[in-house]
């Protein structure tokens, strides 16, 4: 994640943004509702950071 630019102060906050999605997927299998906004949540953070990462390769090369 250095690599990529992220600061190292972030990741723990970023860990446990992705622990608590993984925590409400899990929970959602009994709880419908629950399991439906986590799983919004993964998806649109998902879309995010694969968008996230294509631009920044772009962004990062000659041919761009």
């Amino acid at each position: 994640m250095l690599g990529l630019g992220v600061p190292e102060s972030w990741l723990p906050r970023l860990a446990t943004l992705k622990a608590a999605g993984a925590v409400g997927l899990v929970v959602g299998l009994w709880v419908p509702l629950l399991g439906a906004v986590a799983g919004a949540f993964v998806l649109r953070g998902s879309t995010v950071a694969v968008g996230g990462s294509v631009l920044g390769s772009l962004a990062r090369t000659d041919e761009w």
